[in-house]
């Protein structure tokens, strides 16, 4: 088993996620992360590969074990948060002043700048 292989799974396994909890989050069938797992895909997609970064919070880099360093660069990851993502609600707490927005209240903020958008055209 390579690096990249024993990465995923101690990445998944950290996190108390199962072969298909990952793949949910993937996108993807559980036989996919097994076979990753595995190393039967040689050959890893870079669109993967980055979404696996993605899911996971850290870099390419350190998936491929060319880094020691887990953490993103933050100007990488702040480059783009997708706020409609339903991800970023399990990944990452939400504050607004001084209090953690709960699912629905982050939910709900969303919608109002939806709302807010399409009024203005």
């Amino acid at each position: 088993m390579n690096n990249i292989e024993k990465m995923i799974k101690e990445l998944r396994t950290k996190r108390g996620w199962s072969q298909d909890d990952l793949a949910e989050r993937m996108g993807m069938t559980r036989a996919n992360i097994s076979n990753y797992e595995r190393g039967l895909n040689k050959n890893i997609p870079s669109e993967t590969l980055k979404k696996f970064a993605d899911v996971f919070g850290v870099s390419s880099d350190y998936l491929l074990g060319k880094s020691e360093n887990s953490d993103r660069p933050e100007s990488e990851f702040l480059k783009k948060l997708e706020l409609s993502d339903g991800e970023i609600l399990k990944q990452f707490t939400l504050v607004l002043d001084g209090k953690t927005l709960t699912e629905e209240e982050a939910r709900f903020a969303i919608a109002v700048l939806r709302t807010n958008r399409q009024m203005k055209g």
